[in-house]
């Protein structure tokens, strides 16, 4: 009976010691905080710009609305002519933050359509470029 007793301290008493090493460990190194899979997919890189364009000296930036346009090249007004990045606005006509070199663009309601990826999405006015000193 006494042995019983004697092995069931011990074990009790190894049982506690390996979840104290086991939380010590856990505690050891921070844990590094993971994101969802819509928190990565819809969020922007630190210090990006929204999508832009820069057409007439006028700054076009998206709405992130998709639009059904069945347009053909006479619609356009022109194209994307040169590219940015995201970490910087475009400052010429005919350039983007987003899309791709040739990329079309063409007026619609009180904005600009852009192709993006084969889907035409909606710009509307941001201002005015800034005077060049």
């Amino acid at each position: 009976m006494e042995l019983s007793r004697a092995m069931k301290s011990l074990f009790a008493l190894l049982l506690s010691a390996l979840m104290l090493l086991s939380i010590g460990g856990c505690s050891a190194e921070p844990a590094k905080p993971t994101a969802s899979i819509t928190a990565i997919t819809t969020s922007s890189p630190p210090n990006t710009y929204i999508p832009s364009i820069v057409v007439n000296d006028i700054v076009y930036s998206t709405t992130g609305r998709q639009l059904a346009i069945d347009a053909d090249e006479s619609d356009y007004l022109g194209c994307i002519k040169s590219v940015v990045s995201l970490t910087a606005m475009p400052t010429e006509n005919g350039q983007a933050n987003t899309s791709t070199v040739g990329a079309p663009y063409m007026a619609y309601e009180d904005g600009l359509a852009l192709m993006i990826d084969g889907q035409w999405y909606l710009f509307e006015v941001r201002g005015d470029l800034p005077k060049k000193p």
